[in-house]
């Protein structure tokens, strides 16, 4: 349950679980600390991590940075209150022009690498969870709430076709994590498209396989394509060591300032490219052809 309330423009997200015991609520409180001490104007502030009873559950308790307030005012309890970009960066992505898009990447990209340089990870870097700022501001929310689901065992799932191959296989994660799913979401916002797109219904196991699967038939661009699409750009971070996965998110928005329209596009398929054909689907195992085709 998600709800946002004022003064201050707090979100508070409740996850439903029984009453952690007093080491899982340190854990718990380990990683509201580390997390309020990340201070950035793209991102909300992780400022109380608690139980609050049966009826609530645990809480996670967000502050927005100052001055930020949502694009249209809050109407009552749930995420409705406050538009985010979830559905408007397919096809015809919002916002259309070059320098707006970048401009949202600085800003999100930012709030991923300060978050990866406090030694933690968003883990649900995704288009819904970037809220809609009056003048065109967004911050990231939901920093903490991954984590959280996985320390009580909420059942948190990744998301389908954005987060790392490792978060999906082995249940672990890198600071590098986010930076492939920032990877992701910024093909998305340049191109409307997805990079990978993963068939709906795959269970956490067959998505990785999925992905790697990807990698290896479908590889990003290349090795002796020119840098100047945005494919190719994004190679580095798509890595599949999350060690590797560098320099940050900001050094590749710095890297496509030089991007021209026209350019976006090279190295892609056309956009009715099937991706993977059903032939290759026996390479992810016995229960992806029921899953898949």
């Amino acid at each position: 349950m998600t709800e946002f309330t004022e003064p201050g423009f707090r979100l508070v997200e409740r996850i439903t679980c029984p009453r952690p015991d007093r080491d899982l609520q340190l854990v718990l409180d380990r990683l509201g600390a580390l997390a309020a001490r990340i201070y950035h104007p793209a991102c909300l502030r992780l400022v109380a991590c608690a139980w609050a009873g049966p009826d609530r559950g645990l809480e996670l308790v967000y502050e927005a940075p100052p001055g930020w307030r949502p694009a249209r005012r809050p109407a009552g309890p749930g995420p409705a209150g406050c538009p985010n970009l979830e559905g408007r960066l397919h096809g015809r992505p919002v916002p259309a022009d070059l320098p707006a898009k970048l401009d949202l990447l600085q800003q999100v990209g930012g709030a991923v690498d300060a978050i990866a340089d406090a030694g933690l990870a968003h883990l649900d870097l995704r288009p819904g969870r970037l809220l809609l700022g009056e003048g065109g501001a967004l911050v990231l929310a939901g920093l903490g709430h991954a984590i959280a689901c996985r320390l009580v065992g909420a059942g948190w799932a990744p998301h389908p076709g954005g987060a790392a191959p490792e978060v999906f296989s082995r249940g672990w994660h890198r600071p590098g994590s986010d930076r492939y799913a920032f990877a992701v979401l910024a093909h998305l916002v340049l191109t409307g498209r997805e990079l990978y797109p993963v068939p709906p219904g795959l269970p956490p196991n067959l998505a990785a396989a999925y992905l790697r699967h990807a990698h290896r038939h479908r590889p990003p661009a290349p090795e002796d394509q020119p840098r100047k699409g945005v494919v190719a750009r994004l190679r580095h971070l798509l890595d599949q060591d999350p060690a590797r996965r560098s320099p940050g998110c900001l050094a590749l928005v710095a890297d496509l300032e030089d991007l021209r329209a026209e350019q976006i596009f090279d190295g892609l398929p056309p956009p009715d490219h099937p991706g993977l054909s059903r032939s290759h689907h026996h390479h992810l195992g016995p229960q992806a052809a029921v899953v898949v085709g």
